[in-house]
């Protein structure tokens, strides 16, 4: 093996082995979330502020992002498709990839860069000035007013935006199709429903639901590990984004499988 590759190898495995670390880390702030969930002390004022700050705020990037996606990945197979005078298909390929992969998996990664690094952020800045532990010496419950509130509303979000995320990339696809192949709006949609299943938006909304789960949770235990100083404020949001990222591509891998298991 040659010299030089050691040490790009040797930076890949220490970044494998911070985003596993941080996605197993990522569990306890789950586990405080559905511990506060069940006993019924997460404040939903603060859910629904939580869902405004990350969700939201999050709607116009998320849904030009996803519009875009749909747009290049409509006009590349349908030229490609148009060399054997297939292009009509491009509506069912772009349907069902877009419900089933590319609407969870591109809003997953797009929220987290935005919500992670800033809840990795908000909760580390709350660590190092030593709120938490003032919260506790006031016998509050910290978990149940920071952090279950904005992993619920990163969830519970995160498949609303998701949703919404498919309409918009079909919306970029359909421009395509309606500017370049001469296909009439109300035929792209008509085509779209015969194409969809019932069973191809359940799939996207669990796995939005798991990729909000683990965005909020990676986001909330960096901030938590994170130490005093500030110096420390640009290695703990890259890592909360890094954590969350891969454990999105590794979720998505899981989930298509089994849900390609159960609506084959």
């Amino acid at each position: 093996m040659p010299a030089a590759t050691v040490p790009v190898l040797s930076r890949l495995g220490q970044l494998f082995a911070a985003a596993a670390r941080a996605t197993g880390e990522a569990v306890a702030p789950l586990v405080a979330t559905a511990r506060c969930a069940l006993t019924r002390r997460v404040p939903l004022l603060e859910i629904l502020r939580q869902t405004h700050t990350q969700i939201v705020r999050s709607f116009l990037f998320v849904g030009v992002g996803n519009a875009c996606i749909g747009f290049v990945f409509a006009l590349s197979l349908g030229h490609q498709l148009a060399l054997f005078n297939l292009e009509i298909r491009t509506v069912g390929v772009l349907t069902v990839a877009t419900v089933q992969t590319l609407g969870p998996i591109f809003t997953g990664l797009l929220l987290s860069g935005r919500v992670a690094s800033g809840l990795a952020a908000e909760i580390g800045a709350m660590q190092r000035t030593e709120q938490l532990t003032a919260m506790r010496a006031l016998s509050l419950d910290a978990e149940a007013l920071l952090i279950a509130p904005r992993v619920i509303a990163v969830a519970l979000g995160s498949v609303v935006l998701t949703l919404v995320a498919d309409l918009l990339t079909l919306c970029g696809g359909a421009l395509v199709m309606c500017s370049t192949f001469d296909m009439l709006p109300h035929t792209f949609f008509a085509r779209c429903m015969d194409e969809l299943r019932a069973g191809d938006v359940l799939t996207s909304a669990a796995k939005a639901l798991v990729f909000g789960l683990l965005i909020g949770g990676i986001g909330c235990a960096a901030g938590l590990r994170s130490k005093k100083g500030t110096a420390q404020v640009g290695e703990d949001t890259k890592a909360a984004v890094v954590a969350a990222s891969f454990s999105i591509l590794v979720a998505n891998v899981l989930l298509t499988r089994f849900f390609l298991w159960l609506y084959p």
